[in-house]
């Protein structure tokens, strides 16, 4: 069957909608007391020594972000692994930077760099994860038997699965 005459793939606005209100939820819960917004009283959060690292809220924090990352890794569906997760990293970083150093505004708020690293982690996680999951393996099968230069095996193996 030539690409000319297979009917076009429609792609779902899915992925994008999910990775959008589940970055809303980690605004509203990031920032969550909205008032008092005051100048910082401290340096820059990446700066400040003498922060103790919790292992609950460091948890919570990888916990929070693995959906996240897991949306954002559903975003770009024809780059190879590594640039979906290098995106994943980008994507992630960027947002907990953000929460991170909008909570130095807000008085009850602590912002700390093993919060931005936890939530990373978190990220980076959920898009290694959906990089390894089967499903993402028998597409990725799927279309390389589709493609030029396989064997007749692999073109026979993957019409079972149609």
């Amino acid at each position: 069957m030539d690409p000319a005459s297979q009917p076009p793939r429609l792609r779902t606005r899915l992925p994008h909608v999910l990775a959008t209100l589940y970055g809303i939820a980690i605004v509203y819960a990031s920032l969550e007391p909205f008032h008092p917004w005051l100048a910082p009283q401290t340096p820059f959060f990446l700066f400040v020594t003498g922060q103790h690292w919790i292992r609950y809220d460091a948890l919570l924090n990888v916990l929070a972000y693995v959906p996240f990352g897991f949306f954002v890794a559903l975003l770009r569906r024809g780059v190879s692994p590594a640039r979906r997760i290098a995106h994943c990293l980008v994507i992630g970083f960027a947002m907990s930077f953000a929460m991170e150093s909008l909570q130095m505004y807000i008085p009850p708020r602590v912002a700390s760099p093993f919060d931005l690293a936890a939530n990373v982690v978190g990220a980076l996680a959920a898009a290694r994860w959906r990089q390894r999951s089967p499903t993402t393996n028998r597409r990725a099968t799927r279309s390389t038997a589709r493609g030029r230069g396989c064997s007749c095996r692999a073109r026979s193996a993957t019409s079972v699965w149609r």
